[in-house]
């Protein structure tokens, strides 16, 4: 499952969750659409945050190769 696929997936879990709880509460159409759009903007807000965990797990790693690059040239020119 691709993260198109996945997030496809939370969001139409996150809209059965809303309209149960809005079935449950007695809430019509407005209670789960904001439900549902507390929903959305929940996983993008988790996807965001995916996102740039990886951004700097990866910015992380070109840092210390290019320290161990550094390392290794000047301990050549000794």
């Amino acid at each position: 499952m691709d993260r198109t696929e996945e997030f496809e997936a939370d969001l139409a879990a996150g809209a059965r969750r809303a309209l149960e709880r809005g079935r449950d509460a007695g809430e019509g159409e407005e209670g789960f659409e904001a439900d549902l759009v507390a929903g959305v903007r929940e996983q993008l807000r988790r996807r965001e945050e995916a996102r740039r965990r990886r951004e700097e797990w990866v910015q992380k790693r070109w840092d210390e190769f290019y320290q161990r690059l550094a390392a290794d040239a000047a301990a050549m020119e000794d």
